[in-house]
């Protein structure tokens, strides 16, 4: 079966903006949200902050919450790929690697106990 979804960027607009897409989004059957981590600027803290919100915004709207990440973007959150446990306080449905750490890490990346 074939899902919609929208993409929404940060750097490009407003939080309530992009809340306001995502009710609209999910009203018309969309079941998806995509967004990068790489699109907001901050400290670590503000990032997860931001992105914990549009996490709880997007599952109000019924949406599941794909994020864009790699390695080093990881590396800078502290995050490693046996243990993704940020992406999962945060709300994070589906992780995207924009690059990939290898096949028996990435391997591991996948089977999270938290079915991200």
């Amino acid at each position: 079966m074939s899902e919609l979804g929208i993409s929404v960027y940060p750097d490009l607009a407003g939080a309530e903006e992009i809340r306001e897409y995502m009710k609209l989004a999910s009203s018309y059957g969309c079941g998806r949200v995509f967004s990068s981590m790489f699109s907001v600027e901050g400290t670590n803290e503000e990032i997860i902050a931001y992105f914990k919100d549009m996490c709880e915004s997007a599952h109000e709207c019924s949406l599941r919450v794909s994020l864009d990440v790699n390695p080093g973007f990881l590396k800078k959150f502290g995050v490693s790929y046996d243990d993704i446990s940020l992406f999962h306080e945060i709300g994070c449905d589906i992780l995207r690697m924009d690059l990939p750490y290898g096949k028996e890490k990435d391997l591991i990346l996948c089977q999270n106990p938290y079915g991200i």
